[in-house]
This record gives C-alpha cells, sequence and structure tokens, in this order.
C-alpha cells in the first residue's frame, strides 16, 4: 500500500504567506483571505485524534434491493440502432434506461470528503447484462446507446436519477440530503 494513499481533506482560509510550495518556492499571490481545499497524506497528522476523526467512515443505506434507478443517456451520441430506441423512456425531451438493484445501495462518507457509493450489483433490463457497480451499469449502458462518445464514463450523481412521487430526483440530491451537504 502505497503510504501517501489515505488523504484528508482539509477546508482551509489562507490569510498570508507562510505557506510555500513543495519545491520551496512561494505560492503565487493570492487574494486575501483565500479559500481552498488543502489535501494532505494522513500519515503527516501529528494528533492519534485527528487520525482517528480524518479516517472514520460513516456508511448510509440510500435504497432496498430491487429499486429501480434510472441513467440519462444523451441523444447527441446516439447511434442509428432503431432496436434499442425502444427501450429508452422518454420524459420531457430526456432519455433514460432503467437499472434495478441487486442488493442493498450504501453511501459511504469519510470526515470532510463526499460521500461515494459502495459497489452493488445491479442489473440493465434493456440490454441483459449484470453490473457490479453504478459506475459499471453506467459504463455498459454508455457503451450500448451512445456509441459515439469517445468515453464511456459519467457522474452516476448527476446523471442517475430515482423517482419519488412521480418526479424524477438526482441522485446527487439524494446523497445531499443524507449528509446535508
Amino acid at each position: 500500500m502505497d503510504r501517501f494513499e489515505s488523504t484528508i481533506t482539509i477546508s482551509v482560509r489562507i490569510e498570508g504567506e507562510k505557506i510555500m510550495r513543495d519545491n520551496g518556492q512561494p505560492l503565487p499571490k493570492l487574494s486575501v483571505p483565500t479559500y481552498g481545499d488543502l489535501v494532505i497524506p494522513s500519515i503527516f497528522l501529528k494528533d492519534v485524534e485527528d487520525k482517528i476523526k480524518f479516517r472514520e467512515k460513516e456508511k448510509k443505506k440510500v435504497f432496498t434491493k430491487e429499486k429501480e434507478l434510472f441513467f440519462e443517456m444523451n441523444p447527441n451520441y446516439f447511434s442509428n440502432n432503431k432496436n434499442n430506441d425502444a427501450h429508452l423512456i422518454n420524459i420531457k425531451k430526456k432519455h433514460f434506461v432503467n437499472v434495478i438493484l441487486k442488493e442493498d445501495l450504501y453511501l459511504t462518507a469519510r470526515y470532510q470528503k463526499k460521500a461515494k457509493f459502495d459497489p452493488c450489483k445491479s442489473y440493465i433490463p434493456c440490454i441483459n447484462k449484470d453490473a457490479d457497480s453504478l459506475n459499471h451499469a453506467y459504463t455498459l449502458i454508455s457503451q450500448e446507446y451512445e456509441s459515439k462518445r469517445r468515453s464511456h464514463t459519467g457522474n452516476v450523481f448527476n446523471n442517475g436519477y430515482y423517482i419519488d412521487k412521480d418526479d424524477f430526483i438526482m441522485l446527487e440530491k439524494k446523497r445531499e440530503e443524507l449528509f446535508n451537504y
């Protein structure tokens, strides 16, 4: 394991010029105050209590097994395969493909870092494939439907949705709700 693999992120306000770059050179001139994130390997924390606090993880259940989620696809990247179009769900000029969770879905957050989805097996009915995570499902769907794209990755929090009271709600909203971002 790389000793720098585990990092912590600390929100900071810089008001002086005491911070230097790792090569000894000063930082460029910054507005006062300047806000940002300091990302450091956790091995450099001196206080044991801080090490514990920054390594703590919080895990929350998001959805239960068999919940149906939806990924938005961009029609600008669609191929001319009309067979695939029959499986698209069209709502308000947006195109969605459904995914069914085969396990409960969890979000895990570390201190001061945004929560990430844990791996969760799912099934994609329209292409009859299983996926090991939501990111994997999105990639498989994009490869099938958005064949004109160069890359088939995407942010599942911004491209993924669930239905609540007949509304499509972005997965990012659920993350914000559960972790008060």
